[in-house]
């Protein structure tokens, strides 16, 4: 009898130990800034399409078979605290033509309000800025990472000729998702914004 005493004792103080190192642990995170990565060469979808596809829902094909060729900028901008958010912007010059979207351009004044709370990182404005402003020393908050390919890139949209569309799902198992596209015919320049939102499970 002593001896369970002892053994639950023992596994008992173990359990404690691993709750307060993964809590001093989980501090340390929340508390250090990271690093901005800058990408080499940009990243294919499928690295990471379990962070931001959604049940139910098709990212559009030209933004899966995107590639080295026509990508001119691209982020992705992960946000670990009681949540998950993950959001992806990609800016590509699309090569088999025109595409075609729900609504032609410019923007109608009633979803001029929807489609700026979409945007996560500029407002919509005319003309649109494509790329994310980075922090002086190339470091994001805490619990904060950011990877970005071409961050010198300065593009800009013209919402006056062309395509876009745009989207919010409903929430699915404390998850969501939205996206916006923006495609300048003028300059052949589609600017893609995603977010998935993974919320505490019940």
């Amino acid at each position: 009898m002593k001896k369970l005493f002892k053994g639950c004792i023992i596994i008992f103080l173990i359990l404690v130990g691993v709750v307060i190192v993964a809590g001093i642990g989980l501090y340390l995170y929340s508390r250090i800034p990271n690093d901005v990565v800058v990408l080499q060469k940009p990243l294919h979808i499928n690295d990471f399409k379990d962070d931001i596809f959604f049940p139910e829902d098709n990212i559009p094909r030209f933004i899966i078979d995107a590639n080295e060729d026509n990508i001119v900028y691209q982020a992705t901008f992960i946000a670990n605290d009681f949540s998950h958010d993950y959001s992806y912007i990609l800016l590509i010059r699309p090569t088999d033509g025109t595409i075609r979207l729900r609504n032609k351009l410019p923007i109608r004044n009633n979803s001029l309000e929807e489609i700026d709370q979409l945007l996560h990182f500029n407002n919509l404005k005319n003309p649109f800025k494509t790329y994310i402003e980075l922090p002086k020393k190339m470091e994001t908050e805490p619990g904060i990472r950011m990877k970005v390919y071409n961050p010198n890139s300065k593009e800009i949209l013209n919402l006056q000729s062309g395509f876009y569309q745009y989207s919010k799902s409903s929430t699915f198992e404390n998850q969501y998702y939205t996206e916006v596209i923006l495609y300048d015919k003028t300059s052949n320049l589609l600017y893609y914004e995603r977010m998935r939102h993974q919320g505490l499970s019940n």
